[in-house]
């Protein structure tokens, strides 16, 4: 018993400091970049799987269809709103060009050799 007393008191003080692995950051940091490049993987197989298992199917094609679709008349929609309002603004500037006394007389001066 006096020896258990004698060893529980020896561990509680006793202290280990091993010597630090020179190696250790840099494997560290090498099982990182393993990790990310399977976890990119891993998401590059699932989206492989879904486009070759669930998106056949009816109802993800049809979703998918509409949401082009949609998306496509709302690109197509707002083009098309930029261009009417630049051509209108040209228009503008024209009218305005050939009721100007100024600037007709401007475009004759330009127009005689």
């Amino acid at each position: 018993m006096k020896n258990d007393s004698e060893l529980n008191q020896l561990l509680k003080t006793w202290q280990d400091s091993p010597p630090a692995d020179p190696h250790f950051r840099h494997s560290v940091w090498t099982r990182i970049s393993i990790e990310d490049g399977g976890r990119v993987r891993q998401f590059l197989r699932a989206c492989q799987d879904w486009c070759m298992v669930s998106l056949p199917r009816p109802a993800y094609a049809l979703v998918l269809l509409v949401f082009f679709a949609s998306s496509g008349a709302t690109i197509a929609t707002i083009t098309t709103q930029k261009v009417h309002q630049e051509q209108q603004a040209e228009m503008e500037q024209r009218y305005v060009a050939s009721i100007d006394p100024v600037a007709m007389a401007g475009k004759a001066a330009n127009l005689r050799p």
